[in-house]
Formats: structure tokens, C-alpha cells, sequence
């Protein structure tokens, strides 16, 4: 078999190729095979950003696509985000090469999701979904539908000749964290002695919930809520930063929580302490659609979540036994599980192997090996 020569090039907004040394450094320092960046048209980039209507960005995300493909003529084209560009393959447009994609918000299936409740606009939401997957998938264009929630492709392969839709993992690295990051880091948060640590990790906005769940401490008996630390981790969204400061220090003042808001951007290498330090992590997301990394992590570092009933993140932590689900909404009910955190002395339930198994499965490399097995198969029936 002939050895494969791969160019691979990628399209990135202007602005990460003049002011982000750290994807340059990445691409700079590749060995394997050669890799550059190149630029997305400007002023479709910007008028991208601008527009407000949905169809119209989709207009413009399929431009972008169509002038990145024309400017460098690939094999093949790597989607990293193709949901808003199913329209226009369904409708049968082409994008000028072939297609691969990264498929993120997929919910036609959540129905098969213990105590999922549709509402009407959820389910012609799900109507529309199931429509454009499966007419997208008859696409020529299209070779490969990646998945990262993997409940999805046996629904997609189901109604379609050619089995397009692919599980794809989650890319999470390893847990390494040790004693001495982690005792650093409970001295710099002045975490009290003997309490439950709860962690809410990431970007914080208000769709992971930190109004319910402090509302939920608030109306903890005081008994129990003097068996918490709360720590909420991740640079806050600018307009929630002062609402959610000021929230905290008038519970500081008044709530037996211990309550420590570290409003600061976590670099990569300073995550892991934070999830070493916890004893559950907090998935208290509205809605949330899609995989959770939160959840890959958590297991990866052997911690239990207190999570979303909703869609996937509560469907994989039922079937996997990551911890426990709750109607994230309701202060009430995060109370209730804190509560049965509380008085059983410890953990939520938690499956240690099952969890190990399941970040076994979400990792970095496992990632990329699933996402360039059909790439480096395709490259081989093209030579």
C-alpha cells in the first residue's frame, strides 16, 4: 500500500492566526504531517458575527465553507460544527468537495430518555432534526456523521441505507492531579476543614444554574448546610459577574454554606486540583443539550456529579451510575439531594468501575482516533 502524504489545513477566523500563539505554537510543532492555517474570508467572517437571524448566519456559515473549499481545494472537508450546515445539504446544495462532521445538538431522540417531557415547540424542534439529518445523510457529499452523543447513530442508521453517523468520545485528558496542588489550592480557596466540597466548574453563566443552586443553600436547615463548602470555579459571564457577587456576599453574611466564588479563568493545566478537591461535582445545567465534558471529566477523576435530569447528561449519568439527577430548575429539589448528600455521610451513589469505563472511553486520543480512522480509510481508496 502506498504511504499517504496529508496536508491538512485549517480555516480559522483571522483574528486566531495573528493574535493566538498557542494554536500557532500547536501547528508549528506538529511532526506527524504538515499542517498550516489559513484564513477565513474577513468580511463574510464579519458579517457571520453581525447577523442575528438564524437562517441568515446558516447563509453565511455555508459561504464561508464554499470560499475556504475553493480557496484550498481539499479531499476532503473536516466540519467541526456541521448542525448549521445540515439545511443546505438537505436541500442539496454543494459544498464543492466531499464532507465530514462533527454533529453536536441532536434531541429528536431524547423521547427515549427516562422522564423526558416535550413541550410543543420541543417537538417540532425534534420534527425538523429528524428531517434535515436524514435528508442531509442521502447527500453524495456527505461521508461521515460524527456523534458525540452515542445514543444518536443507531437512530440516524436506522432510516438510512448508508450508515453515515458515527459515535464519537468526548476528547478529555486524563485526570493527573496530587496531594500537594491540591492542599495549594484549599489554602488559596481557605476551604474549611471537614466539609463536603460541591464544585460548579467553567464558563458560568446562567443556563449551569448558580442562582438555583445558591437558592437551594439558602434553604438548607442549618444543621446541614454547615456540612458544605460550595465552590464555584471559572471566569463568570460579564453580565451575570456583578449579580451573581453581590448574591454571594449577602449569602456569605447570612447562610452556614461555606461559599467561595473564584471568579478567574482557570488555565488548562490548574484544572485538575479543582476536581481533586471535590467531593461532587455540580452538573446543575438548564436544558443543557448535547455531550457534557463536565461529565467526562468528573468520571475521569473519580468524582460523583449531582446532575440534570434532562436529555443526555442525565440519561449517561442514569446509565452509567456517575451519581445522582435532579430537576436542576428547582432549588427545592437540589435541596432535597443535598440534603440526602448530607445525612448519608458522603458521596451521592456513584459505580467507581462504571465511571472508569466510561472515561476509559472519552479520551483525547480515543477522540482522534475515531475522528481520523475514516478520514485515513478515505485517503486510502483515493490513492
Amino acid at each position: 500500500m502506498p504511504e499517504l502524504s496529508w496536508r491538512i489545513l485549517l480555516a480559522v477566523p483571522p483574528s486566531l492566526i495573528t493574535g493566538h500563539s498557542e494554536l500557532s505554537r500547536v501547528v508549528n510543532g506538529c511532526q506527524s504531517f504538515e499542517i498550516a492555517l489559513t484564513p477565513l474570508r474577513e468580511d463574510l467572517f464579519t458579517s457571520f458575527k453581525e447577523s442575528i437571524s438564524r437562517i441568515t448566519k446558516t447563509w453565511y456559515r455555508w459561504q464561508l465553507l464554499r470560499t475556504a473549499v475553493k480557496a484550498v481545494e481539499p479531499d476532503l472537508c473536516l466540519v467541526m460544527y456541521i448542525d448549521q450546515l445540515l439545511l443546505p445539504l438537505a436541500l442539496g446544495m454543494d459544498p464543492g468537495c466531499n464532507l465530514s462532521g462533527i454533529y453536536f445538538r441532536p434531541t429528536f431522540h431524547y423521547p427515549r430518555f427516562a422522564g423526558y417531557r416535550p413541550n410543543l415547540g420541543d417537538r417540532v424542534l425534534a420534527l425538523r432534526q429528524r428531517v434535515l439529518v436524514e435528508r442531509a445523510a442521502r447527500s453524495p457529499r456527505l461521508r461521515d456523521l460524527f456523534c458525540l452523543d452515542t445514543f444518536v447513530p443507531d437512530v440516524i442508521n436506522a432510516s438510512e441505507p448508508v450508515k453515515k453517523a458515527l459515535p464519537l468520545p468526548e476528547p478529555v485528558e486524563p485526570h493527573k492531579s496530587n496531594s500537594v496542588d491540591e492542599a495549594r489550592l484549599r489554602r488559596t480557596l481557605n476551604l474549611d476543614e471537614g466539609r463536603i466540597v460541591l464544585l460548579l466548574f467553567g464558563m458560568i453563566s446562567e443556563r449551569k444554574g448558580p442562582h438555583e443552586l445558591l437558592e437551594a443553600c439558602g434553604i438548607l436547615q442549618s444543621s446541614v448546610a454547615r456540612k458544605f463548602s460550595l465552590v464555584i470555579a471559572g471566569k463568570v459571564e460579564d453580565q451575570l459577574s456583578a449579580c451573581l457577587a453581590h448574591q454571594v456576599a449577602a449569602m456569605q453574611q447570612t447562610c452556614p454554606v461555606q461559599i467561595i466564588l473564584h471568579d478567574h479563568l482557570v488555565a488548562y493545566d490548574q484544572v485538575p486540583p479543582f476536581f481533586g478537591i471535590s467531593d461532587v461535582v455540580l452538573a446543575t445545567y438548564h436544558r443543557h443539550v448535547g455531550m457534557s465534558a463536565i461529565i467526562a471529566r468528573s468520571a475521569a477523576a473519580g468524582k460523583p456529579v449531582l446532575s440534570s435530569d434532562f436529555g443526555l447528561m442525565g440519561q449517561l449519568v442514569r446509565t452509567w451510575r456517575l451519581g445522582l439527577t435532579i430537576d436542576s430548575t428547582n432549588p427545592a429539589a437540589i435541596a432535597q439531594a443535598l440534603t440526602q448528600i448530607a445525612e448519608d455521610g458522603g458521596p451521592v451513589p456513584f459505580d467507581a468501575e462504571s465511571a472508569a469505563r466510561f472515561a476509559e472511553l472519552n479520551t483525547a486520543e480515543s477522540f482522534g482516533a475515531t475522528l481520523f480512522a475514516p478520514l485515513l480509510r478515505f485517503g486510502e481508496k483515493e490513492t
